[in-house]
């Protein structure tokens, strides 16, 4: 018996359209947007992760997509200048930060390494920033009884005694507690 070699008649079946509803298809492109995996978005969606591609496939999504990408992109000049502003900043927190985050994003260094406490500050930064401190301290107990360490209680002491002396010694009757720095 001879096989009929002529090619099949039958014509290709017409693609369908999804079944899933419009607001589904918008929540899938969100997602996918928003950088979620087709996985978390179909478990999110309660649908297949098949359906997820093939809406994601649709022509009219890739154009979608596209013109995010595209708009994105053209962010990012405005974003480097923004990035070398941070990078030249007179704070050298924020300039520690944007280079670190920098470097972090670039993949320049691990992960691991960008998980450190930030520099100490400078001698004499360090000593203005200790009686920024003590000076917060002592008010907010002064202000609302706020208990003060034992050390910072031992050192108010001493201070108002130094001066309650210095003001015995000059003739002041009414000394001051604590001076105001």
């Amino acid at each position: 018996m001879a096989r009929n070699s002529s090619k099949s008649t039958q014509k290709d079946p017409k693609p369908r359209s999804l079944y899933t509803p419009k607001p589904v298809q918008d929540r899938v492109v969100a997602g996918h947007i928003a950088g979620k995996s087709a996985r978390a978005i179909a478990k999110q969606e309660e649908i297949h992760p098949r359906t997820v591609h093939q809406i994601l496939g649709l022509p009219e999504i890739q154009e979608l997509i596209a013109e995010s990408r595209q708009k994105l992109l053209s962010l990012i000049p405005n974003a480097i200048e923004v990035l070398k502003a941070a990078l030249s900043s007179e704070n050298e927190r924020i300039r520690i930060l944007a280079a670190t985050k920098l470097m972090d994003s670039l993949r320049v260094i691990p992960r691991e390494v960008t998980d450190f406490v930030l520099p100490q500050p400078q001698k004499e930064g360090l000593k203005e920033m200790y009686v920024q401190i003590a000076e917060m301290m002592i008010e907010k107990n002064k202000t609302f009884g706020t208990p003060l360490p034992p050390d910072v209680e031992e050192i108010k002491a001493k201070v108002e005694a130094q001066f309650s002396e210095n003001s015995k010694s000059s003739g002041d009757s009414n000394p001051p507690a604590i001076p105001e720095i």
